[in-house]
């Protein structure tokens, strides 16, 4: 699609929903018209001359807005978020991260912010990213409703409420719904007092802006998706950058200089800043200048936010240096017509300036194994082992990849190799895999493998029985065929050079293998990678206790017996194993 083709298409999208909302405000506004002020907001000046609409299309839109202004305002926004979203082009969705936030989502994220102490009587908020209103809208009425209980007049709403309440969005056409349904929020004030509220959504750039206000809550959905940096940018958020940039992480770091002395942080985000290595220093952002409040969980990684497919979570942070540092985690289970339950996992801890991974139950089996591993446990460098991933991108060496086995080939290892099971099989059955690599020249020696090592599969999901796939490279095979080549879709696990290793690699398998290895993966990892950086953080048994699960694989021990040992040996309390 050329650009003037995806201008034309966004234009189109934007016609169509304005004359959707322009149906839905006289529905409106017809409940008392004699006194309603004014029709719809006009468009903002930053927004480009809309298109005409055939006949056909504007009856549509009209019927589709009669429907819309029967739902409550809350659901009505989403529908129309997301008929807008799947009304522009592909590319330009994905570029600029525009999803909007389901109704279950935004109601549990308000109400915990609830739970957490915010005075809707009396807080200042603002959506950085604040799209179609999703909660700049839904803020309002709870504003609305707290001031009326407190016997405050329609005068007094409206003019609490603009004050205390803002919205910044780069898209003009966004920000002018962000800003109707704001204005949809207090209709019955506005037909009562006949009053004009002012405009609270700035548009601009919000990860450029200069404003200094600060607020007691920053609110929102900040898109997602990787960006590319200029230097001025990379400059101004350095100190929540490593590596590849992603708009939520920079969005989490404005959002931070944006926050009264103890003001309160709640985004919808993706899990990946848990525990990814380009969020590491977003977490020591985050643990230095403030403490978790809460994290939920959203259950489903597919069909909450349409046409993404991964994970998904509430964080409700804190700049409150008071707080004690014992966070709740939960998880939120989205229910038929916009309801939600919650299920409480337990209770955890992130340590203060650390860009290390976070470790947070996932259901409530997990608070009790996750606390003693911390109390005690060792990593894989204490057994003598580091992480790499395997050097070949086979893509970047097309020439070098063979279907046939001469005598200057080897064995080109792909993640298929490694079976669920735990074993080794050398094969190829992918689409555009072979089996054997040609390696004539020194140059490409950095790509061979000669010692035994433990390989992992990269990329696993959490609804696999096992995010820990992994299995031993026989050192028979590395030396019948002179080597092997291990390709990048594999972590490979190898012995520290001039460091004794405390469990052998079929050990070292049994281990990540187990069940509380895969548990203590699952509470660190957020995203469907599976990291060096990662593997090198989890929790392994402590090194005092290893000899026990050792002789357990050496004498041939059950699997359960073998679990068993592993599991207490996390347990101080446990002295002898079973």
């Amino acid at each position: 699609m050329t650009d003037t083709e995806t201008a034309a298409s966004i234009n189109h999208a934007r016609a169509f929903i304005h004359e959707i909302m322009s149906s839905i405000w006289a529905v409106y506004s017809s409940i008392t018209p004699e006194k309603y002020p004014h029709g719809i907001r006009e468009l903002f000046p930053q927004v480009e001359a809309l298109p005409a609409l055939n006949n056909a299309e504007k009856l549509d839109a009209q019927a589709l807005a009669e429907k819309m202004a029967c739902m409550p305002l809350i659901e009505s926004s989403f529908l129309i978020g997301e008929l807008y979203t799947k009304k522009l082009p592909k590319d330009y969705r994905a570029q600029y991260g525009i999803y909007f936030t389901p109704p279950a989502l935004t109601s549990r994220l308000l109400d915990s912010l609830e739970e957490n102490g915010v005075d809707w009587l009396h807080v200042s908020a603002i959506d950085p990213a604040c799209g179609g209103g999703a909660f700049l809208s839904p803020i309002a009425a709870r504003m609305r409703t707290s001031m009326h209980d407190a016997g405050m007049d329609d005068n007094q709403v409206i003019e609490s409420i603009s004050r205390r309440l803002r919205g910044k969005e780069i898209d003009p056409f966004s920000g002018w719904l962000s800003q109707v349904f704001f204005e949809l929020s207090l209709i019955e004030e506005i037909s009562a007092t006949g009053r004009t509220v002012p405009v609270i959504v700035e548009i601009c750039d919000t990860l450029r802006s200069e404003d200094e206000t600060k607020y007691d809550l920053v609110v929102g959905n900040p898109p997602y998706s990787k960006i590319k940096l200029d230097k001025e940018m990379r400059v101004r958020y350095e100190r929540s950058l490593y590596g590849h940039a992603n708009l939520y992480g920079l969005f989490t770091d404005k959002a931070f200089s944006m926050l009264s002395e103890s003001g309160i942080l709640a985004f919808v985000t993706p899990t990946s800043f848990l525990s990814g290595q380009y969020f590491k220093n977003l977490r020591n952002l985050i643990s230095s200048e403030g403490n978790i409040l809460s994290i939920d969980f959203v259950e489903a990684r597919k069909g909450v936010f349409d046409s993404v497919l991964q994970e998904t979570l509430l964080a409700v942070f804190t700049k409150d240096p008071t707080h004690d540092n014992k966070s709740v985690s939960s998880t939120v289970h989205v229910r038929p017509g916009n309801e939600y339950d919650v299920e409480v996992n337990g209770l955890f801890s992130i340590p203060s300036k650390s860009s290390e991974p976070w470790f947070i139950p996932r259901n409530r089996e997990h608070e009790n194994v996750l606390a003693k591993a911390q109390a005690s446990h060792s990593k894989l460098d204490d057994y003598g082992y580091k992480v790499s991933t395997g050097p070949l991108v086979w893509n970047r060496h097309k020439e070098l990849l063979s279907s046939k086995k001469t005598k200057h080939t080897l064995p080109l290892i792909w993640s298929e190799s490694v079976l669920n099971d735990g074993s080794f099989k050398h094969k190829a059955e992918k689409k555009n895999h072979v089996p054997w690599i040609t390696i004539k020249e020194e140059k490409d020696n950095w790509l061979v493998v000669s010692q035994p090592c433990l390989a992992l599969q990269r990329t696993t999901a959490k609804e696999q029985q096992s995010r820990l796939i992994c299995a031993v490279i026989p050192e028979d095979f590395i030396n019948q065929h002179g080597g092997v080549v291990i390709e990048n879709h594999l972590n490979m696990i190898k012995p520290i050079e001039g460091r004794e290793q405390l469990v052998d690699l079929e050990v070292l398998k049994r281990i990540l293998k187990s069940r509380t290895a895969d548990l203590l993966f699952r509470v660190m990892n957020g995203s469907v990678a599976v990291s060096a950086y990662e593997l090198e953080a989890l929790l392994l048994p402590p090194v005092s206790r290893i000899k026990n699960i050792v002789e357990a694989v050496k004498s041939g021990f059950s699997e359960e017996t073998i679990e068993k040992i592993i599991r207490e040996s996390y347990d101080p309390k446990i002295t002898k194993a079973a």
